[in-house]
């Protein structure tokens, strides 16, 4: 089984994340994991105020579920959408021979004063776990919901992790979004903390971590460097192939 790690430029414009992730599928093996909201863009619509491009959306959707099975690979793909409730959420759809189903990020950030993604998207409520070739078991988190970063997470770290490993995952698909640009300075001690947190969780439950995030900042702007490490790590918490800034995409096979 190939697994693909990502990083690409995710923008606000639909178009733009329609092409690069199209390059993405022709490039990548297996099971491609994009970044947090590489297609539709990240607090891009669909939002809780703002649901403007639902429908571009949907049909986006399609065409690159169609780039892939016609490739006969499979698509983990990161986008905002919205569900049959009518509301918006930040989801990674999973597509192996068909949709398999979503994961609706549930550690959405905020602070002690609200703001943040409480204010446009609804939080999810339950973890998703999908089967994978030789007997491995896939699940899926986004960006916070691995690391809670206590800025942003008033309420604490609720380890979600804990629960993917007693469902028999050993292959976590980690979707984030997180480099920080403009204005605001790249943290070693926040790159850290990210770090720490993928190795410790690999060698702590024995997982394969794939990671794949956007090579911009959170607005689109350009960086000199990645506020969290993207590619895979084994079992033992020891990166297989860390992604340089700009470096598209790295395949690892898992035995």
């Amino acid at each position: 089984m190939k697994v693909t790690a990502t990083q690409l430029p995710i923008t606000k414009k639909l178009d733009a994340n329609i092409d690069t992730i199209e390059q993405c599928i022709n490039d990548g093996q297996g099971y491609i994991l994009t970044g947090e909201g590489s297609l539709s863009g990240y607090f891009a619509p669909p939002v809780i105020n703002d649901m403007h491009n639902v429908n571009e959306l949907m049909e986006a959707e399609r065409y690159l579920v169609g780039v892939a099975t016609q490739q006969s690979k499979q698509l983990l793909l990161g986008t905002g959408w919205m569900e049959p409730d009518g509301m918006p959420y930040n989801q990674v759809r999973v597509y192996d021979n068909g949709y398999k189903g979503a994961y609706n990020k549930r550690l959405l950030t905020t602070t002690i004063h609200g703001g943040g993604e409480r204010n446009a998207y609804l939080p999810g409520w339950a973890p998703f776990v999908f089967d994978l070739p030789n007997n491995h078991k896939g699940g899926v988190l986004i960006c916070n919901d691995i690391w809670a970063t206590p800025t942003v997470s008033p309420t604490g770290n609720p380890y979600y992790v804990n629960r993917l490993s007693r469902m028999g995952v050993d292959v976590l698909f980690c979707s984030v979004n997180c480099n920080v640009g403009g204005r605001v300075p790249w943290d070693q001690t926040i790159y850290t903390w990210h770090e720490n947190h993928l190795q410790m969780y690999a060698r702590s439950f024995n997982m394969h971590i794939v990671v794949s995030g956007s090579s911009l900042g959170m607005n689109g702007e350009e960086i000199e460097k990645l506020q969290c490490p993207l590619g895979v790590l084994d079992p033992n918490g020891d990166w297989v192939v860390k992604l340089d800034l700009g470096q598209p995409n790295a395949t690892v096979e898992i035995k």
